[in-house]
């Protein structure tokens, strides 16, 4: 049993509604009708008791059951390991900011431990629920990082219920743990990651449908697409230039300021005020950017230079990053974006792309070489506590 607070709450991350943990049956996740633990009822010795005391589903009676608590309100199973801290990081952007290439490269490369390349530490990312594994594989490792398509499908839309009620997806629900070498400490904490379509971002009905994750986020990675940026779209190569109808009519900064207007709704934030939550703006596909700055100058830009992670923050490079970024949308004639990210108390400028370069004639990338893909989220993890700086 493990020591509780009495006002201590369970966010479930399929309905979003919170709970304390003993308030919450605990079953099999292979054998759903082996009930573990039944909540007490109110008024009872046992409820005052478990406002102070919860099962950990650890040891031999919980591990060889594969034991889950339901969350009692949409009656699913949580994922495990559900009491460590969760962190609900919003990943959005338009139609063709390529939202779905950047969580799977994300994804792929915590997996593969590369925020520790040069660290003493390591790291571990693991899946909390089946559900997963198997959507990981086949919506974003599969089609992108195996069979290196550029166009894998697109986010589908939301679907609404029988009775008009919007059907919510499932998140990438995972752990990851991050170890320190030197003192052998370690801080496990679990992410949330959520892949709508950028339609359901960019409008501010669907938003509350089906993004009412964004509106609680912990933090937001805002990817722009450079593409919608005429300026950008003017220097690159024939080869390059997009088909017209395929560029959204939306610009980076009205989808950026519908999140916001919805944001502080939710959070009752008053206008004019500062926005705190910890915000990414992210220009992707950051190798077309390559096209706008002489290539004399190439050399001197941190966002085109590879990194090496140490699983810590570097505040002088996000800072580098920062100004680059920013220089780029000025030149880029962007002023609405750069004014509207002064709403935001912490926010930082990133340039990154998932696949570092353009797909052939074919639809296919030769080769996929993710930039600075971890910037943003390592960043995060810094502004949110969970890392220390260098």
């Amino acid at each position: 049993m493990a020591l509780v607070s009495p006002f201590y709450k369970i966010r479930c991350p399929y309905c979003r509604k919170e709970s304390h943990p003993c308030d919450m049956p605990i079953t099999s996740l292979t054998q759903e009708t082996m009930l573990l633990y039944r909540p007490p009822r109110r008024g009872t010795p046992r409820y005052l008791y478990s406002r102070f005391w919860a099962a950990e589903l650890e040891g031999k009676k919980y591990t060889t059951v594969l034991a889950r608590r339901v969350c009692p309100l949409c009656n699913k199973l949580l994922p495990e390991r559900e009491v460590d801290e969760t962190l609900n990081i919003a990943i959005v952007g338009d139609t063709s900011a390529g939202k779905t290439h950047y969580i799977a490269v994300l994804i792929d490369q915590l997996k593969r431990g590369v925020i520790m390349q040069a660290g003493n530490g390591s790291t571990r990312l693991i899946s909390l629920n089946p559900g997963t594994d198997r959507k990981y594989h086949d919506v974003y490792y599969t089609p992108i990082l195996q069979e290196k398509n550029a166009r894998p499908g697109g986010t589908l839309p939301g679907k609404f219920g029988p009775s008009g009620e919007p059907l919510q997806s499932d998140p990438l629900v995972y752990q990851l743990t991050i170890s320190e070498g030197k003192t052998g400490s370690a801080r496990a904490f679990n992410l949330l990651f959520y892949d709508i379509s950028g339609e359901e971002i960019a409008d501010p009905t669907l938003i509350v449908q089906f993004g009412e994750h964004i509106l609680r986020a912990d933090a937001i990675i805002y990817l722009a697409d450079p593409v919608t940026m005429e300026r950008v779209r003017r220097h690159l190569p024939r080869h390059l230039q997009p088909d017209p109808a395929s560029i959204s009519a939306r610009s980076a900064h009205e989808v950026l300021a519908n999140i916001m207007y919805r944001y502080e709704q939710y959070q009752r934030i008053r206008p004019g005020e500062n926005i705190s939550i910890p915000t990414a703006i992210t220009l992707s596909k950051s190798d077309l950017l390559r096209y706008t700055i002489p290539v004399s100058d190439q050399r001197n830009y941190l966002i085109f230079q590879k990194i090496v992670y140490d699983g810590k923050a570097h505040p002088k490079d996000f800072a580098r990053m920062h100004e680059e970024v920013e220089a780029c949308l000025r030149a880029y004639d962007e002023q609405t974006i750069l004014k509207i990210s002064g709403r935001f108390s912490s926010v930082n400028f990133f340039a990154a792309s998932a696949t570092g370069g353009p797909p052939d004639s074919n639809g296919k990338y030769i080769r996929i070489e993710p930039l600075h893909c971890l910037d943003p989220f390592l960043w995060i993890l810094w502004k949110l506590g969970c890392i220390e700086a260098a």
